[in-house]
Parts: C-alpha cells; sequence; structure tokens
C-alpha cells in the first residue's frame, strides 16, 4: 500500500497514491490562512530558544512531568488568530511517524524536539518517533537515551554510514505509519503543526505541500 509522506528540510510533504505510488507534479507554495480558509496550511517549527526561567506552557509542563528531560521552550505565536481558532477533525487524519536522521547532534536539542512533539501532536495522529543513528560513534549516538525519553521514540542504528538521503529511506523501512514526515533533530514542533499538513495532503494524493517555517 502507497504512503502519504512529508518530506523536508525541516518538512516538506509528498503524497503518493495508494497501491500506485506517483511523484507529485509539482510543489505548491503553502497558502496563509488570509489566501483562502479551504487552503489552509500553517506550520510553526523553529529553532530551539534557551532554557529561560519564565512561565511554563501547560503542554511543556505536560511532558516535564513525564520526563524532566524533555523541557522546551515554547515557540512564541506568531499565526494570525483565523489560525489560532481554526479548529480540525482529528478523528478522519491518519497517524504519522516522525523519521529523524541525526550524525554528530546535541542531544539536548533532540530531547527538546522530542518533548515539542508530545506536547504538540495529538495523541492519536503520532504513531511514532524514530530516530535514525547513522553510524555515530558512542559518543554521540545516544541510542539508550533518547529510547528512555517516550514510549513512542524508537532508535534504529545503521552499522555503515548512509548519509542524509539513504538514512532516510532506511528509515521509512523500519514503519508501518500511514504518513511518514522528516524532521531535522534541532527543530521545535510549533502547536498545531501537524494537521494543517494533513488536511492539506488529504485534498489529494498527488500534492507537494511546503509548510511555513519560523526561523
Amino acid at each position: 500500500m502507497g504512503r502519504l509522506a512529508l518530506l523536508s528540510a525541516a518538512v516538506v510533504a509528498l503524497a503518493a497514491i495508494a497501491a500506485a505510488p506517483v511523484a507529485a507534479s509539482a510543489v505548491e507554495r503553502a497558502p496563509t490562512c488570509e489566501d483562502s480558509e479551504a487552503a489552509l496550511l500553517q506550520t510553526q517549527l523553529r529553532a530551539p530558544l534557551a532554557v529561560a526561567a519564565a512561565a511554563v506552557d501547560p503542554a511543556v509542563k505536560m511532558v516535564t512531568d513525564l520526563n524532566p528531560d524533555l523541557w522546551f521552550q515554547m515557540p512564541q505565536e506568531r499565526r494570525s488568530q483565523k489560525c489560532v481558532n481554526r479548529r480540525y477533525d482529528i478523528s478522519k487524519m491518519p497517524a504519522v511517524a516522525v523519521i529523524i536522521p541525526y550524525l554528530h547532534e546535541n542531544v539536548t536539542l533532540m530531547q527538546r524536539l522530542v518533548g515539542s512533539l508530545i506536547a504538540n501532536t495529538p495523541e492519536s495522529l503520532l504513531q511514532e518517533i524514530l530516530f535514525v543513528d547513522d553510524a555515530n560513534e558512542a559518543t554521540t549516538s545516544y541510542a539508550d537515551i533518547l529510547r528512555r525519553l517516550h514510549p513512542k521514540v524508537k532508535v534504529h542504528s545503521n552499522a555503515e554510514r548512509q548519509g542524509l538521503t539513504k538514512a532516510k529511506v532506511t528509515g521509512t523501512e523500519h514503519t508501518t505509519a500511514p504518513v511518514i514526515v522528516f524532521m531535522e533533530p534541532h527543530c521545535i514542533a510549533n502547536k498545531q503543526w501537524v494537521e494543517p499538513l494533513l488536511e492539506r495532503l488529504l485534498q489529494s494524493r498527488k500534492r507537494g505541500v511546503v509548510p511555513a517555517i519560523d526561523d
């Protein structure tokens, strides 16, 4: 069965027709809420912020209560009020696997990414977070640390270094999720990051979708 796939330097979505994968013919600019209500795609991913002694967002507190290592700074809300007020019927949306290849990355940033994904993704829409360890040395593998973060976190370790593109392909071979999201290990997923992407992809399985990225 074919899959919907979200691919990007941070996240870019490509969709394939079930049972007959077809490459997307073009990549669309993601319309803002003001462009069209029906064509909504407003995603906020931004680099992690330094830890600050500020009031903790309830979503951040939720993941911190599960594991203090999942602490992250909630990104500033930059969406229009129309986007903020938008509600989605997630009951009709498929679950995603977030695949994150990494090589010589900062484990603290990876922990914050996991925290933001757990806090800002509806539980029913997040099948798993799969890190692909691209043959890191023992000092930069962090496999055991990552696995202990949350039950949805998995780590696949490559025996030989494959490079970013092949590591992503390897990740797809280790998940059964109907939608695949490739993400960088130093991002922060903002509130409602995945719902608009899924809504746009489900409108057409031959569409490429590019989200809005902060910073």
